[in-house]
């Protein structure tokens, strides 16, 4: 380097963003569910602090948070429409039964 450049150190910038796949792989390497790693379930009538989502999560409790998640149609979560609780009804009824193999 020539003595009439300067040299310039900064620290690595914060990375607030993680890939669906890289927290998917986190949360089973620790054995939890995702949720675990995204709100404080333990604290679940907090409202939820996540960096760089819309404000549609500003007024949402970390336990509705939970029950959009998992979609579950008598959770804590308001669907919106009665449209989109029975469209989480019959999806949630899908997944618990049972497949069989033809």
């Amino acid at each position: 380097m020539s003595p009439n450049r300067s040299c310039r150190i900064s620290k690595p910038a914060a990375k607030d963003d993680l890939l669906v796949s890289q927290l998917l792989t986190i949360a089973q390497a620790f054995r939890v569910t995702p949720i675990f790693l995204l709100a404080p379930i333990a604290t679940s009538s907090v409202r939820l602090d996540i960096a760089n989502v819309s404000s549609s999560f500003d007024d949402m409790t970390v336990v509705q948070f939970d029950a959009w998640i998992s979609g579950e149609p008598n959770g804590a979560y308001d669907w919106n429409t009665l449209a989109d609780r029975a469209e989480r009804t019959q999806l949630h009824d899908h997944a618990r039964t049972p497949r069989t193999d033809p």
